[in-house]
């Protein structure tokens, strides 16, 4: 598959980075003969389900400028059209090309490397990766549900002793350069923090939470959300992956209070 995930160290935005232009060299590869058989098709009428998105992705690119392509009507694009663009793509040089093909900024990739760099690295812990939406953080409780009443966060990731002592739930969040998708995401790490505040108030037991950020727009809000710990600095870790890693990796499991 496209998605390809480098993890060279404990630097998160590094192997973000490299999994990203990893991933899109290998959509770039992958797309290329997807463009070579769409040409060679006699209509679209096809069961591949891959190859039928790469059409509709250049049909929404003719509708965009439909005029510009000598086309009257961008709901009544033909096949034949669209086999045209195909055409043009691979006619491109690759510097070109690979800004044609799929993106991996849309595919995922950041929380994924995220959360192998810890599987990776973190010792003596389970690290494990959560379906979205599986655990939530709902007014100042762990929810297995997305039903009910009040603000919730999604939790990304856990992380466990061996004898499950120690629950640590966590946030991630990769963020490049500044705009307002990467305010968006410091607001959701800032709105994780509050609920991780009120479960800590309402709740004397062993769970963490910890906020990974990465990422030179991300981290510019690491200061301000661990200003804003307060007297739970404790039970709440806030940093890049590497301080996670680290704070995991000398965490004192024989006393873990």
């Amino acid at each position: 598959m496209s998605k390809q995930i480098i993890i060279e160290g404990t630097n998160g935005k590094i192997n973000i980075e490299a999994s990203r232009r990893a991933t899109n060299e290998s959509n770039l590869k992958e797309d290329i003969e997807k463009w070579k058989t769409i040409v060679q098709l006699k209509d679209e009428n096809i069961k591949d389900n891959e190859i039928k998105n790469v059409i509709k992705a250049i049909r929404n690119r003719l509708k965009v400028n439909y005029e510009f392509h000598g086309l009257n009507d961008e709901n009544n694009i033909s096949f034949k059209e669209v086999q045209q663009l195909a055409e043009d793509y691979l006619k491109c040089p690759k510097s070109i090309q690979i800004s044609l093909c799929r993106n991996s900024t849309r595919q995922a990739i950041d929380e994924i490397v995220q959360y192998e760099t810890l599987k990776k690295y973190i010792k003596n812990f389970e690290v494990i990766n959560l379906p979205s939406g599986k655990y939530t953080l709902r007014n100042g409780d762990i929810k297995s549900d997305t039903s009910g009443v009040g603000e919730a966060r999604s939790i990304d990731v856990s992380i466990r002793s061996p004898n499950y002592e120690t629950i640590a739930w966590g946030f991630l969040k990769y963020s490049k350069v500044g705009g307002s998708i990467q305010t968006q995401q410091a607001t959701e790490a800032f709105m994780y923090l509050e609920q991780a505040k009120l479960y800590c108030e309402k709740h004397k037991d062993n769970a963490l939470f910890f906020i990974q950020i990465d990422g030179e727009s991300g981290e510019k809000h690491l200061p301000m959300l661990n200003d804003n710990i307060k007297s739970h600095k404790d039970r709440i870790i806030i940093g890049n992956t590497r301080k996670i890693i680290d704070f995991f990796n000398n965490f004192n499991l024989d006393n873990p209070s």
